[in-house]
């Protein structure tokens, strides 16, 4: 499998900047700011583009069903297939800045999750469901939970995983806890940090500092403070669907899709106060914000123009841009804070 030749860089300064508006979005100063945007194109490439929507370019030409990317920006993994009728063919992963991207002697897993120094993996297999962890090049993994549970997700410091679990199979069917559980990465001192009910729409997710998890749960948006083990209900809303959550990269609120019939980015702040509806487009579909890392920016996926473009707007709501012009669709994008450079 080949991708094109990317270098990379760290971004070390941040900051909004105006600009003429790209792709026939609004007028007036855009939402552009330092980074790079991954992207799947509706064809199944993976794509990147600069943060204002130019140079769009694909990082490989085959198909990617699902990818995680590092949080130091270095690599990637994802599950590769030939086409969407056969399937996933394999887990790949690739330096950001190589050429090759090397299957990995793994069997087909699902959402695989990199460590945030992109040395691990984090995998979940169904039926009937575990994790299992291992390094990068695919060696030394190893199962580390019972047959119970799915969803991994990293703590930014990478030295522990949350994950979802339903309880546990027996002869009598599936007995045991449920709920939000956390671990360390070697599998070790399991324990769960909510006794809610769960939607498997998504992981737990971090905050920024490591200390809390966002997850979801009858209708809700739970954060759970891991020092303090107490827990708070953000938001409430039985007749409406919730799903995409996103911590702001100050750990401060969360940007996340909320809808009943068409979806809109909402944010909320951490004590539950501020909610606001900043896309409010009624009969379109908004959805998968991801945060610019400065947090003065929001992209995500709309249907606002048909097909599913990705736009960026000021965490605000306002100066919204189409970054992107396919009639394949571009949809989940993911706001890096790296920069690549074609060489």
């Amino acid at each position: 499998m080949r991708v094109h030749q990317l270098g990379v860089t760290l971004v070390t300064g941040l900051g909004l900047v105006a600009g003429a508006v790209s792709c026939g979005g609004m007028s007036g100063d855009r939402p552009t700011t330092a980074g790079t945007i991954f992207f799947l194109r509706g064809e199944g490439s993976l794509m990147t583009m600069s943060a204002d929507g130019s140079q769009q370019r694909p990082v490989s030409d085959d198909i990617v069903f699902d990818y995680d990317l590092s949080t130091n920006g270095q690599r990637i993994v994802f599950d590769g297939g030939d086409d969407y009728i056969s399937g996933i063919d394999g887990i790949y992963l690739m330096d950001v800045a190589s050429p090759d991207a090397r299957r990995l002697p793994l069997e087909p897993c699902y959402g695989p999750v990199l460590s945030p120094d992109g040395r691990r993996i984090a995998c979940e297999y169904t039926e009937p469901h575990w994790i299992t962890v291992g390094n990068a090049d695919g060696s030394g993994v190893r199962r580390i939970t019972p047959d119970c549970c799915y969803r991994p997700s990293w703590s930014p410091d990478g030295r522990k995983i949350a994950y979802l679990s339903f309880g546990r199979w027996s002869d009598e069917g599936v007995t045991g806890p449920s709920g939000v559980f956390v671990m360390n990465a070697d599998g070790r001192d399991k324990h769960r940090v909510s006794a809610h009910g769960f939607d498997d729409h998504q992981p737990p997710e971090w905050s920024p500092d490591g200390r809390m998890l966002a997850y979801l749960s009858d209708d809700s948006i739970w954060v759970v403070d891991l020092e303090r083990s107490t827990s708070r209900r953000l938001l409430h809303s039985p007749d409406r669907g919730t799903k995409d959550l996103a911590w702001s990269p100050d750990g401060k609120s969360l940007a996340f899709t909320h809808g009943d019939g068409d979806f809109e980015i909402f944010v909320v702040n951490l004590d539950g106060s501020g909610l606001r509806n900043l896309t409010d487009n009624e009969r379109v579909h908004d959805e998968s914000p991801s945060w610019s890392p400065d947090g003065t920016a929001i992209v995500f996926a709309s249907t606002r123009d048909d097909t599913t473009e990705i736009y960026a707007m000021r965490a605000d709501g306002s100066a919204r841009t189409r970054l992107t012009e396919s009639a394949a669709g571009d949809p989940y994008p993911v706001w890096s804070a790296v920069e690549l450079r074609v060489e």
